[in-house]
């Protein structure tokens, strides 16, 4: 089980990542915020997060 200290951080991180993701008009994908970028598995039907391409392309070959 979690303590709760380690929920709160979780809920709070959680909470700042919407804010920034969630704005009035809409959801922003911004490509040049890091932490948005780097969340990011795809964007526009392409493979965004290298680490997940490396390892699905691997997989093809």
């Amino acid at each position: 089980m979690v303590g709760n200290p380690a929920s709160e951080l979780y809920a709070k991180n959680l909470q700042n990542f919407l804010e920034l993701l969630i704005q009035e008009d809409g959801i922003n994908v911004d490509l040049e915020d890091e932490i948005i970028n780097g969340s990011l598995i795809t964007h526009c039907g392409q493979i965004h997060n290298a680490g997940i391409k490396e390892q699905l392309e691997g997989a093809l070959s």
